[in-house]
């Protein structure tokens, strides 16, 4: 009952400010032909045409519209809204704004034409308009992002603001010089998948498109499995990894894949800052040392490297490390004696009176990698190697530690077991 007492009031109201304008055509009114020769004809949506939720235009012409003192909408019969001229005496927009409630459902519509002479033409009622959810191809999905479940498989998740997907596609290349594929397809309610059994020295370029009856979306912003990035046809370096090593101390290494840069740009930031340059490195080196008096005990800093060439840069992955609270200061004067049958023995200087044990490290002529052959007191300094293979080179390095930090390490040294 409320609501039709403000319908009659609303009613009321309206015909009143019609009254006082001069219009002699009112909108409860029947409207008359008049004795107008304006034509009012529409062209869109017509009959059967498919129209989605929200906002469309009607598509119209007015013969004179320098006459046009306002137009009216009217959808299933219902009054909808009063359109003035738009600047210049010219027809304005109209839109029919329909909700979810019509999903599924038809209606129709048509317009009212009031002239400054106190004329009202009707034009012809549309029929059979249907409403669906939308009309419109989808647009790019956004927040793509990969997360590393393993060295061989990640997850790739996205997300949509569209309102119909029937399917998305996901494209992928390997390395930047690759070429995209359709790597696979998925549901359109689907907005998370997996991709397995990937090379973990490779890297995969990922990008996501969307697809409903009314067309494909445009590409989503491309991510990868490295994190890294190119303004042009620089490849980015890769597998940057960060180790403190004090607590104004942090050792930095990654992989180089490019040929033309011309030299590497350390830079570091804290945590909700920009990043700042805090070293150069010239090309084809990939280790650097950050011993800054700007690191902080304890601190926490994310770092790239920046690779430059002529006309291009190109950016790692992030890697993120915390600084030491306190120092453990490394062993120096590291020596190796072979005392034959196939034994070295070693000695280094213990300059830490606060370590609790020191790590010895071997690799053999040909291995690339450092292995931890013992771990020992840290109140001595000394250690004998044995049952080692007759006429072979072995390089060692030592460093200490307490439980919780390690020193950064002693010198290397290399012994042959031979005369």
């Amino acid at each position: 009952m409320m609501m039709s007492f403000r319908n009659k009031i609303s009613s009321a109201i309206l015909s009143i400010i019609f009254l006082f304008s001069g219009c002699t055509n009112l909108s409860t009114d029947p409207p008359s032909g008049g004795t107008s020769n304006t034509k009012l004809e529409i062209f869109s949506p017509k009959k059967d045409d498919v129209i989605g939720v929200g906002k469309t235009e009607i598509n119209y012409s007015i013969s004179t519209p320098y006459s046009l003192k306002f137009m009216e909408l009217y959808v299933n019969g219902l009054f909808t809204g009063n359109f003035p001229p738009a600047a210049g005496s010219s027809q304005p927009i109209i839109q029919l704004n329909i909700s979810e409630s019509f999903i599924g459902s038809s209606i129709s519509y048509y317009l009212i034409y009031y002239d400054v002479n106190g004329t009202s033409i009707k034009s012809e009622e549309i029929l059979s308009v249907k409403v669906v959810e939308t009309i419109d191809p989808p647009s790019a999905p956004f927040n793509l992002k990969i997360l590393n479940l393993s060295i061989s498989t990640i997850n790739l998740s996205w997300e949509d603001s569209s309102l119909e997907v029937d399917t998305y596609e996901i494209w992928r290349k390997e390395d930047f010089s690759g070429i995209y594929q359709k790597h696979f397809d998925v549901n359109g309610n689907v907005f998370n998948i997996n991709d397995e059994n990937l090379d973990p020295e490779k890297i995969y370029l990922y990008k996501v498109k969307g697809f409903n009856q009314y067309g494909e979306s445009s590409f989503s912003e491309e991510v990868n499995t490295f994190g890294v990035g190119s303004s042009g046809d620089l490849i980015p370096p890769t597998n940057l990894t960060t180790i403190a090593r004090g607590t104004r101390l942090v050792k930095l290494s990654w992989k180089d894949n490019s040929t033309n840069e011309n030299y590497f740009a350390v830079e570091r930031k804290r945590v909700n800052e920009p990043y700042k340059k805090t070293g150069i490195v010239e090309k084809n080196i990939t280790f650097y040392t950050d011993s800054s008096n700007n690191l902080v005990p304890g601190g926490e800093y994310l770092y790239r490297i920046k690779s430059y060439s002529n006309t291009d840069s190109a950016w790692s992955n992030e890697s993120f490390v915390q600084t030491y609270w306190y120092d453990i200061i490394r062993p120096t004067n590291l020596q190796g004696i072979y005392l034959g049958e196939n034994r070295i023995v070693l000695t280094w200087n213990d300059n830490d009176n606060t370590n609790t044990i020191f790590e010895i490290e071997r690799k053999k002529e040909g291995e690339e990698q450092f292995k931890t052959i013992a771990s020992i007191p840290g109140d001595q300094n000394t250690y004998l190697d044995e049952n080692l293979i007759p006429l072979q080179f072995y390089t060692y390095r030592v460093r200490s530690g307490d439980g919780v930090y390690y020193s950064d390490y002693s010198n290397e040294i290399t012994v042959f077991t031979g005369s």
